[in-house]
């Protein structure tokens, strides 16, 4: 047997604006070895564009995006088997046995964007500027429980570990390009991009 995989993807379109809706799922199959009740779910709606586009005169146009962006990922385990044990002065970890437990992961992100671009094209030369900046946040969190006797004296109100993370997210992004046909088929383009961008390293 494999692992079974189930994706649901849609989309649609209103004018110039887009939508998307994707999901995946992932689980383990009936397996000798497997944990079967592991499940994997990936999320993304919706996702949605749109644009606006002017051309001031032939040549001159000016563009506009804005979207959002989301993803939620969760993970469960209700079979999880973790060691329990103590830490002595030297540092070594000594194992008093396995105990059951209950364990959810949920990683949410969702981004703002928006994009202006100005181009200015010519039968040889052509000039692209454009910027672009994104704002959101990571919301995460981390539960596992205890799901037996085993550890009550640790644990005696059944949470192991409970982390909940919620960071920050924003980039600016400043680029243009120049390009000229020198002639066919030679074309030379100069250009530069400055990217900033802040995130969490590890919101995972």
């Amino acid at each position: 047997h494999q692992p079974r995989h189930d994706r649901r993807q849609h989309h649609w379109k209103a004018g110039d604006a887009q939508f998307h809706d994707i999901e995946y799922a992932q689980a383990d199959a009936d397996q000798n070895d497997a944990n079967t009740g592991v499940r994997l779910k990936d999320k993304q709606e919706p996702l949605f564009l749109a644009g606006y586009h002017h051309e001031w005169s032939p040549g001159m146009h000016s563009l506009f995006l804005v979207g959002r962006l989301a993803d939620e990922f969760l993970a469960t385990d209700p079979g999880q088997r973790p060691y329990l044990g103590t830490v002595d002065a030297a540092g070594m970890f000594t194992s008093l046995g396995q105990i059951n437990a209950n364990f959810r992961y949920q990683s949410a992100l969702e981004i703002y964007t928006a994009e202006w671009q100005q181009i200015w094209q010519q039968e040889r030369h052509g000039l692209v500027l454009g910027t672009r900046y994104q704002v959101g946040e990571f919301d995460t969190e981390s539960q596992q429980t205890r799901s037996g006797a085993a550890g009550a004296l640790f644990f005696p109100t059944g949470a192991i570990s409970q982390q909940h993370f919620v960071n920050d997210f924003d980039r600016l992004s400043i680029y243009g390009y120049y390009n000229w046909r020198v002639f066919e088929p030679l074309l030379l383009t100069a250009g530069f991009s400055e990217d900033r961008v802040h995130y969490p390293q590890n919101y995972r």
